[in-house]
């Protein structure tokens, strides 16, 4: 089982007045089938160093260092900044369902929404990474990802 943080990062754009979320693609995420890369939420697993301040016997030690681990990778992955940063649900998932390189591979998965400060700046491990309007979102997502990008917005960016 592998500990992992993914961030739904979102922007006002200033010009359109629509909302935007930062999507990224990497190396390691491909649709099984074509091999075409898959976009994604920035984010990725927990590190030694996201327990760091968390005592041993905390009851909540995998979900703050879930919070480390967001606030870590979106500043290595996009180099933004986050505000309001808040946990979205958590889950289970395979590499299969996950389009990940290893489909055996067993994820629990920390879910977070924040409102993204800063330049995008993509990161050593990223193809690619900009802001996509919420109804222009690209077709090639994860499967589950249209489900919880149309979620978010619904129930913490634009719940009107």
């Amino acid at each position: 089982m592998r500990s992992c943080a993914g961030i739904i990062i979102y922007r006002k754009n200033t010009e359109s007045e629509k909302y935007e979320v930062c999507l990224v693609q990497s190396e390691k995420f491909r649709h099984q089938e074509t091999g075409t890369l898959l976009y994604i939420i920035p984010g990725g697993k927990t590190e030694e160093g996201d327990y760091t301040e968390i005592k041993q016997e905390d009851p909540k030690r995998e979900e703050k260092a879930a919070f480390a681990c967001a606030r870590r990778e979106t500043k290595e992955e996009v180099g933004l900044d986050l505000e309001n940063l808040v946990l979205l649900q958590q889950k289970t998932k395979t590499g299969l369902e996950m389009g990940f390189k290893d489909l055996t591979m067993h994820f629990i998965l920390y879910d977070f929404i924040a409102e993204g400060k800063g330049t995008i700046k993509i990161g050593e491990e990223l193809v690619h990474a900009a802001w996509y309007a919420f109804d222009k979102l690209p077709e090639s997502m994860l499967p589950y990802m249209g489900q919880l990008l149309e979620q978010a917005y619904k129930t913490h960016i634009n719940p009107g």
